[in-house]
Protein backbone atom coordinates (compact mmCIF):
# COMPACT_ATOMS: atom_id res chain seq x y z
CA UNK A 1 0.00 0.00 0.00
CA UNK A 2 1.44 3.40 -1.17
CA UNK A 3 2.56 5.11 1.99
CA UNK A 4 0.67 8.58 2.40
CA UNK A 5 3.37 10.44 4.85
CA UNK A 6 6.11 9.98 1.53
CA UNK A 7 3.85 11.07 -0.86
CA UNK A 8 3.24 14.27 1.20
CA UNK A 9 6.53 14.65 2.19
CA UNK A 10 7.43 14.98 -1.94
CA UNK A 11 4.48 16.66 -2.39
CA UNK A 12 6.04 19.66 -0.63
CA UNK A 13 9.37 18.99 -2.26
CA UNK A 14 7.39 19.14 -5.63
CA UNK A 15 5.45 22.43 -4.78
CA UNK A 16 8.71 24.31 -3.38
CA UNK A 17 10.57 23.54 -6.57
CA UNK A 18 7.54 24.93 -8.41
CA UNK A 19 7.40 28.10 -6.20
CA UNK A 20 10.93 28.65 -7.54
CA UNK A 21 10.23 27.98 -11.41
CA UNK A 22 7.28 30.20 -10.80
CA UNK A 23 9.38 33.04 -9.15
CA UNK A 24 12.27 33.09 -12.13
CA UNK A 25 9.10 33.00 -14.88
CA UNK A 26 7.50 35.82 -13.22
CA UNK A 27 9.84 38.37 -14.98
CA UNK A 28 8.23 37.92 -18.47
CA UNK A 29 9.82 36.22 -21.55
CA UNK A 30 11.98 39.08 -22.48
CA UNK A 31 13.59 39.92 -18.64
CA UNK A 32 14.21 35.92 -18.68
CA UNK A 33 15.92 35.61 -21.59
CA UNK A 34 18.61 38.08 -20.55
CA UNK A 35 19.26 36.88 -17.22
CA UNK A 36 21.78 33.48 -17.06
CA UNK A 37 20.72 32.97 -13.60
CA UNK A 38 16.65 32.80 -13.67
CA UNK A 39 17.29 30.40 -16.56
CA UNK A 40 19.46 28.16 -14.51
CA UNK A 41 17.31 28.37 -11.73
CA UNK A 42 14.05 27.52 -13.71
CA UNK A 43 16.23 25.05 -15.56
CA UNK A 44 17.58 23.39 -12.22
CA UNK A 45 14.16 23.42 -10.33
CA UNK A 46 12.11 22.09 -13.42
CA UNK A 47 14.83 19.06 -13.22
CA UNK A 48 13.83 18.65 -9.74
CA UNK A 49 10.42 19.12 -10.04
CA UNK A 50 10.04 16.96 -12.54
CA UNK A 51 12.14 14.18 -10.62
CA UNK A 52 10.55 14.30 -7.67
CA UNK A 53 6.96 13.73 -9.42
CA UNK A 54 8.41 10.77 -11.14
CA UNK A 55 9.66 9.63 -7.93
CA UNK A 56 6.09 9.75 -6.40
CA UNK A 57 4.62 7.73 -9.05
CA UNK A 58 7.61 5.55 -9.18
CA UNK A 59 6.76 4.90 -5.55
CA UNK A 60 3.23 4.49 -6.05
CA UNK A 61 3.74 2.01 -8.87
CA UNK A 62 6.30 0.12 -6.81
CA UNK A 63 3.87 -0.23 -3.46
CA UNK A 64 0.54 -1.07 -5.43
CA UNK A 65 2.83 -3.71 -6.99
CA UNK A 66 1.75 -2.46 -10.34
CA UNK A 67 4.93 -3.88 -12.83
CA UNK A 68 8.17 -2.46 -13.37
CA UNK A 69 8.00 0.98 -15.96
CA UNK A 70 10.69 0.70 -17.99
CA UNK A 71 11.06 4.39 -18.44
CA UNK A 72 10.85 7.14 -16.70
CA UNK A 73 7.54 8.48 -18.79
CA UNK A 74 6.27 4.86 -18.62
CA UNK A 75 5.76 5.16 -14.40
CA UNK A 76 3.02 7.75 -15.41
CA UNK A 77 1.51 5.32 -17.67
CA UNK A 78 1.03 2.75 -14.86
CA UNK A 79 -0.73 5.54 -12.71
CA UNK A 80 -2.94 5.89 -15.86
CA UNK A 81 -4.20 2.78 -16.36
CA UNK A 82 -5.00 1.96 -12.74
CA UNK A 83 -6.80 5.51 -12.57
CA UNK A 84 -4.42 7.54 -10.66
CA UNK A 85 -4.14 10.26 -13.31
CA UNK A 86 -6.02 11.38 -16.40
CA UNK A 87 -4.84 10.77 -19.85
CA UNK A 88 -4.19 14.22 -20.44
CA UNK A 89 -1.97 14.36 -17.06
CA UNK A 90 -0.17 11.16 -18.54
CA UNK A 91 0.69 13.04 -21.60
CA UNK A 92 1.99 16.17 -20.07
CA UNK A 93 4.17 14.59 -17.44
CA UNK A 94 5.46 12.32 -20.68
CA UNK A 95 6.37 15.87 -21.94
CA UNK A 96 7.53 16.90 -18.79
CA UNK A 97 10.10 13.54 -18.77
CA UNK A 98 11.45 14.96 -22.06
CA UNK A 99 12.26 18.10 -20.68
CA UNK A 100 13.79 17.02 -17.80
CA UNK A 101 15.99 14.67 -19.79
CA UNK A 102 16.93 17.65 -22.21
CA UNK A 103 17.69 19.62 -19.43
CA UNK A 104 20.18 16.96 -17.82
CA UNK A 105 22.00 15.67 -21.17
CA UNK A 106 22.30 18.72 -23.48
CA UNK A 107 22.10 21.47 -20.92
CA UNK A 108 24.56 23.98 -22.20
CA UNK A 109 22.22 23.78 -25.70
CA UNK A 110 19.14 24.34 -23.84
CA UNK A 111 17.32 26.67 -25.76
CA UNK A 112 15.64 29.08 -23.13
CA UNK A 113 13.17 30.50 -25.22
CA UNK A 114 11.93 26.98 -25.07
CA UNK A 115 12.84 26.44 -21.74
CA UNK A 116 10.26 29.53 -20.57
CA UNK A 117 7.47 28.25 -22.37
CA UNK A 118 7.93 24.72 -21.29
CA UNK A 119 8.56 26.43 -17.02
CA UNK A 120 5.18 28.31 -17.99
CA UNK A 121 3.20 25.38 -18.89
CA UNK A 122 4.82 22.74 -16.80
CA UNK A 123 4.01 24.56 -13.43
CA UNK A 124 -0.02 24.05 -14.19
CA UNK A 125 0.77 20.63 -15.37
CA UNK A 126 2.63 19.15 -12.40
CA UNK A 127 0.19 20.75 -10.02
CA UNK A 128 -2.32 19.44 -11.81
CA UNK A 129 -0.83 15.70 -11.41
CA UNK A 130 -0.12 16.61 -7.52
CA UNK A 131 -3.88 17.16 -7.39
CA UNK A 132 -5.12 14.01 -9.33
CA UNK A 133 -2.35 11.87 -7.09
CA UNK A 134 -3.81 13.41 -4.04
CA UNK A 135 -7.47 12.90 -4.99
CA UNK A 136 -6.65 9.41 -5.54
CA UNK A 137 -4.84 8.95 -2.12
CA UNK A 138 -7.85 10.80 -0.35
CA UNK A 139 -10.29 8.09 -1.88
CA UNK A 140 -7.80 4.95 -0.74
CA UNK A 141 -7.63 6.56 2.99
CA UNK A 142 -9.68 4.69 5.63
Amino acid sequence: MTKPDLVAHKTSRVNTRLARVQSGIAVGSAAFLSRIDLIEQVAFNMFLAIQESADIASHIVTDEGWGTPATVAEVFEFLQRNGVISATTVGDMGRGTRLRNLIAHAYGDLDAGKLFAAASAGVGQIERFLVEVSAWMAARAP
